[in-house]
C-alpha cells in the first residue's frame, strides 16, 4: 500500500513538473518548405516594389531637366507613382475577394513589367511618361496590399511570419540602397531609360515563375506542399488525427484517475487541469486560411503525456472566440494602427523626395546658381542618398529586429517618435548640409525600426483576429498610401523648409498614437 501511494505521488509530481516545463518553454520555429517559398516570394516582390518606390528620388530631377519640364510638371512626375499606389489600395481588397489574391499579385507583376518597358522606350513625351509611372504605382499598390495578407494567411505560424517580415523588410531597404548606388555607377553613362530597365525587371520576373510553378493554387487549397507530400501532421487532416489521439489519451487519463483516486477525485483533478482540456479545442482546422490560429498563439507541448495535456494559454493581445471572429476593440485597434502607419509612411516616403530637394537647395545656395539642372542631384550625391535612405533603413531593420519582443511595443515606439521629432526640429533650426545629413540619417533609422514593427502589427492575426485580418490590412494600407501621397506632396510642392515644418508637426501624432497601443505585443 505504501509503495502504491509512493508511485502515485511520483507520477503526479512528474505531471506537475512537465506542465511547468510546457508553460515556460519557448517553442522552436519550424519552417516548412512552403514557408520558405512564401517568404522568398514576398521578399522578391517587396524588393521590386522598393526599387520603384525609391526610383523617383533618383531620376525625377534628371528626367525633368532632359524633358524641359516645369517645376509643377516635375512635382506631378515625382508623386505620380505614390498617387496611383494609394488609389490602387482602395481596390485591392474587393479585387482580391473577387478573383483571389494570387491572381491579383500575378496580374500586377505582369503590368509592372509592361509599364516599365513603356517607361524606358517612350519618346520625350511627358504624358506617356506620366502614364507609365501611374501604371507602375498602381501595380505597386496592389502588390503591397495583397502580398502580405497572401503570405500571412498561408505560413504555418506567427513566428515564421514575423521572421519573414524582417527578411523582406531588410531586402526592401537594401533595394533602396542598391538603386542609389547603381545610379552613382551607371546612370550618367547609360541614361535613365536603360537604367529603369536594369533596376526593376530582374526582380519582377522570378516571382512570376514561382507563382506559376511552385505555389500554384496554394491560396485556394490553403497550402499545397502538405497535400502534395501527404504530411498529415501539417495538413488539416492531421489535426483530426491529433484530436482522436489526444481524445484517447484523455479518456485513458480519466479512467486511470478513476481507478487511483475514485470518480469524485478524478473529476476534481480534471477541474484542476490534469487532462481536462480537450486538444480538439486547441487545434482547429483552418484549411481555408492555411494557417492554424493556434500556431499564431499557443503551441502544443511536445512533452504531453496521459496526465498532463497542454492547456491553452490566454493571448496577451487578443480575445478570439472562434476562427472567424474579430478581436476585441477591433475598430479602435484599426484606428490606432492606421494613424501610426499614416505618419510613419508620410515621414519615410516624404524623405525619399525631401532629401534630394534639400541637397539641391544647398547646391544652389553654395554654388549661387538658380539653374535647377546644374544643381540637380547627380554623381556623388547618389552615394549620400544611398547612405541616408537604403543604408539607414538597413541599419534600422537590424536594430528593430534586435529590439523586437525585448521591450514593450508602445514604449519603444514612443521613444522613437520623440527622436524623430527632435531630428526634424534640428533641421528647422539649422538646414546646412551637415545637419541635414546627420538628422535625416537618424530619422531614417528611426523610420525603419518603426516600419518593421508596424509591418508585423499590420498582419498580426492575434491582434486583429482571423476574421478581422482580411479587412484590417487593406484599411491600413489605404491610410498608409494617403500618408505617402501627402508626404511626397510636401516635398515636391512646398518649399523645403515648409515641408520639414509640416512633417515636424504631423510627427507629434505618431507619439500620441504610440502611447495608446499598450494592448499590443509583437
Amino acid at each position: 500500500m505504501a509503495q502504491s501511494e509512493t508511485s502515485i505521488s511520483e507520477e503526479c509530481s512528474d505531471a506537475l513538473e512537465t506542465t511547468e516545463l510546457t508553460d515556460t518553454t519557448e517553442p522552436r520555429i519550424r519552417w516548412t518548405r512552403r514557408d520558405k517559398l512564401l517568404v522568398t516570394l514576398n521578399t522578391l516582390i517587396k524588393s521590386g516594389d522598393s526599387v520603384e518606390i525609391y526610383l523617383p528620388g533618383i531620376i525625377t530631377q534628371i528626367v525633368s531637366c532632359e524633358m524641359g519640364a516645369s517645376s509643377t510638371e516635375e512635382g506631378c512626375l515625382g508623386i505620380a507613382l505614390y498617387l496611383s499606389m494609394g488609389a490602387a489600395t482602395l481596390f485591392a481588397a474587393p479585387l482580391s475577394n473577387r478573383i483571389g489574391r494570387r491572381k491579383v499579385v500575378l496580374g500586377s507583376l505582369y503590368i509592372s513589367i509592361l509599364a516599365t518597358i513603356l517607361c524606358s522606350v517612350v519618346p520625350n513625351q511627358y504624358a506617356l511618361l506620366l502614364a507609365s509611372r501611374l501604371s507602375i504605382g498602381g501595380c505597386v499598390g496592389l502588390n503591397i496590399s495583397t502580398s502580405n495578407v497572401f503570405v500571412a494567411g498561408l505560413v504555418s505560424s506567427h513566428k515564421v511570419y514575423q521572421t519573414g517580415t524582417f527578411i523582406d523588410s531588410f531586402f526592401f531597404a537594401g533595394a533602396g540602397a542598391w538603386v542609389a548606388i547603381l545610379g552613382y555607377l551607371v546612370l550618367g553613362s547609360m541614361g535613365w531609360r536603360i537604367f529603369v530597365l536594369f533596376t526593376s525587371l530582374p526582380l519582377f520576373i522570378p516571382p512570376i515563375i514561382m507563382l506559376h510553378c511552385c505555389l500554384t493554387m496554394d491560396e485556394e487549397r490553403g497550402g499545397g506542399e502538405e497535400e502534395r507530400g501527404g504530411r498529415n501532421e501539417e495538413r488539416g487532416g492531421g489535426n483530426e488525427e491529433r484530436r482522436g489521439k489526444n481524445g484517447q489519451e484523455e479518456e485513458s487519463s480519466r479512467s486511470r484517475s478513476n481507478e487511483m483516486f475514485g470518480e469524485d477525485e478524478a473529476r476534481e483533478s480534471d477541474t484542476k487541469g490534469y487532462g481536462a482540456v480537450s486538444q480538439s479545442n486547441i487545434f482547429k482546422d483552418s484549411s481555408s486560411g492555411g494557417a492554424d490560429p493556434e500556431r499564431w498563439g499557443s503551441t502544443p507541448s511536445p512533452h504531453s503525456n496521459s496526465l498532463s495535456h497542454y492547456s491553452p494559454q490566454k493571448s496577451e493581445t487578443t480575445s478570439i472566440a472562434s476562427d472567424d471572429s474579430k478581436a476585441v476593440n477591433f475598430r479602435s485597434r484599426i484606428i490606432r494602427a492606421s494613424a501610426m502607419n499614416f505618419v510613419n509612411i508620410l515621414q519615410g516616403f516624404g524623405s525619399i523626395l525631401l532629401l534630394p530637394a534639400l541637397l539641391r537647395m544647398n547646391h544652389e545656395r553654395d554654388g549661387k546658381t538658380t539653374d535647377d539642372c546644374k544643381s540637380a542631384v547627380q554623381g556623388s550625391d547618389f552615394l549620400i542618398v544611398a547612405l541616408l535612405t537604403g543604408g539607414a533603413h538597413l541599419t534600422g531593420r537590424v536594430i528593430g529586429w534586435l529590439l523586437m519582443d525585448r521591450f514593450p511595443f508602445w514604449m519603444v515606439e514612443a521613444i522613437l517618435a520623440t527622436i524623430m521629432i527632435a531630428c526634424y526640429g534640428a533641421i528647422i533650426a539649422n538646414d546646412d548640409t551637415i545637419t541635414v545629413v546627420i538628422a535625416l540619417g537618424i530619422a531614417n533609422i528611426v523610420y525603419s525600426i518603426t516600419r518593421l514593427n508596424l509591418k508585423v502589427m499590420e498582419c498580426d492575426i492575434r491582434y486583429f483576429g482571423k476574421g478581422g485580418i482580411a479587412s484590417a490590412s487593406p484599411i491600413i494600407n489605404v491610410v498608409s498610401s494617403v500618408g505617402a501621397v501627402i508626404g511626397t506632396t510636401f516635398a515636391e510642392f512646398l518649399s523645403t523648409r515648409d515641408a520639414v515644418i509640416c512633417t515636424f508637426g504631423v510627427s507629434w501624432a505618431l507619439l500620441v498614437a504610440a502611447c495608446t497601443t499598450r494592448d499590443y505585443k509583437n
